[in-house]
């Protein structure tokens, strides 16, 4: 217990703020005298009160907002960096929604599972990379049940052409 220096009613120690160096480690007034006190400051001295706010906010905002953007870019690179299927799948969703095909989330689980089956044409498991069976420019949604995995010669060749249509071009080259 100790007694406010302002309202002189006795109180428990955890009414007050702490403050070092000084007895019982608390301030000589409690939290509600030391309230009234400082907005009765606020009242009678407006003008330094909101230069005082500006300054700080202004200040904080200018000494932290830059080095906070830097950081959050040097962040975002390097996820970028080490995720390169993230921005892959980011960019055939926004391909899809701009176009106007279905987007579906694709559970990373799914995909991990695509990535671990061959190349539907030619069954090599060197460089594959997803690919939409319909193809998005051709109204394809980009949904897991529209993409297959195929090596990087086979989705090039491929192009944004069906399989049959790839497969006859082939055929006729022959």
């Amino acid at each position: 217990m100790k007694t406010c220096s302002t309202c002189l009613l006795e109180k428990p120690l955890d009414e007050f703020y702490s403050r070092g160096g000084v007895e019982k480690g608390k301030r000589s007034s409690c939290i509600k005298c030391d309230k009234a006190r400082s907005t009765r400051w606020q009242k009678n001295n407006p003008e330094k009160t909101r230069e005082s706010t500006r300054k700080s906010s202004r200040k904080y905002y200018w000494g932290n907002h830059e080095a906070s953007k830097l950081r959050a870019k040097a962040a975002n690179s390097r996820y970028k960096k080490s995720h390169p299927e993230v921005g892959r799948q980011n960019f055939h969703r926004r391909r899809a929604r701009k176009i106007g095909n279905g987007v579906f989330k694709i559970i990373p689980k799914d995909l991990q599972r695509l990535q671990r089956t061959p190349c539907q044409e030619c069954g090599t498991m060197k460089k594959l990379t997803i690919d939409h069976v319909v193809p998005i420019s051709k109204g394809g949604t980009h949904s897991i049940g529209n993409l297959q995995s195929l090596c990087i010669h086979c989705n090039c060749s491929k192009n944004n052409k069906f399989i049959i249509e790839r497969k006859l071009a082939n055929a006729n080259r022959r």
